[in-house]
């Protein structure tokens, strides 16, 4: 869901996991970008679709939708006994993979923090489409694909004739962008933009990405 901003549909999951059953594969479905669904689309859980539980695990966390991941405490969802046994088998990990202050954040999210996730999802959708109203009137030949979750928009830049335009922005707009060609190979002039921010920081971010673009 990250890289991309898609919501996966139940149509497309069904296709996912008919490839995996025919190839014997094992899925671990990130979901960590559950929660910031935006309005318009639907999170559906891998593992909500028919005949994955024996092949499935899904990753789930607070930390994108709370800003808790610096406290370090994701989960893990195992549907499948067997799966749930092997994994009791094994060693309890010495690292700092969790925290105790992580456990206590996620269970004051997942307890009180649906209004909160409320106002958050709301004002990501309002940033949404004041970007891409932005763009339409200051770059107008960048093409942004549908954001349907997240705060991340995936930009296509390529029109303005940079091969490196994450750079070209740091260099000459003083603006920090993720390089599209470290998500995807031949992504060429892509970008990847964080909208979470005010609405006049957003302004200003492609005020001065135009300049630097054009």
């Amino acid at each position: 869901m990250s890289r991309t901003s898609r919501a996966f549909t139940r149509a497309e999951l069904e296709g996912i996991r008919d490839v995996v059953l025919r190839h014997g594969a094992r899925v671990v479905s990130d979901e960590i970008f559950a929660p910031l669904v935006l309005p318009g689309a639907e999170h559906v859980s891998y593992l909500a679709i028919d005949g994955t539980h024996d092949h499935a695990v899904a990753v789930v966390s607070a930390s994108k939708a709370f800003n808790t991941a610096g406290l370090k405490c994701a989960q893990l969802v195992v549907p499948s006994g067997a799966d749930r046994a092997r994994l009791d088998a094994e060693p309890m990990s010495r690292n700092d993979s969790y925290s105790a202050l992580g456990v206590v954040a996620a269970l004051a999210a997942y307890d009180h923090g649906d209004p909160w996730l409320a106002s958050l999802v709301e004002r990501l959708d309002q940033q949404r489409s004041l970007l891409g109203s932005l763009l339409a009137e200051h770059l107008p030949e960048v093409r942004m694909r549908p954001v349907e979750a997240t705060y991340l928009a995936w930009l296509d830049a390529s029109a303005y004739g940079h091969d490196d335009a994450a750079w070209v922005a740091l260099e000459r707009g003083r603006v920090q962008l993720s390089d599209g060609a470290s998500y995807a190979p031949g992504s060429t002039g892509h970008v990847r933009l964080n909208f979470a921010t005010s609405p006049e920081r957003l302004t200003e971010i492609v005020e001065r990405l135009a300049k630097a673009w054009t």
